[in-house]
């Protein structure tokens, strides 16, 4: 979670630091996370978006359980896309 709060930090995605070590939530403001998911793939990242937790069409979650040298370059994927 240390690893995912460092790098996020410095992009424009709105997160609370996470308590539990497994998952981040992130939001960004008129963010389509269902197009932006599939987009991701395509660079051979996987996250899930916020729609699939309810009404939360603005957020998508980053699982933090693979190894810490994928999980990192994932993060670092994810935060170019917010820069």
């Amino acid at each position: 979670a240390e690893l995912a709060y460092k790098i996020l930090s410095d992009t424009k995605l709105k997160f609370t630091k996470p308590e539990a070590p497994f998952y981040v939530f992130p939001k960004f403001d008129g963010l389509n996370s269902e197009v932006f998911t599939f987009n991701l793939l395509d660079k051979g990242v996987a996250v899930v978006p916020g729609t699939s937790f309810g009404d939360y069409p603005e957020h998508f979650r980053i699982s933090l359980t693979a190894p810490d040298d994928e999980v990192e370059l994932g993060l670092k994927i994810i935060a170019e896309a917010f820069k």
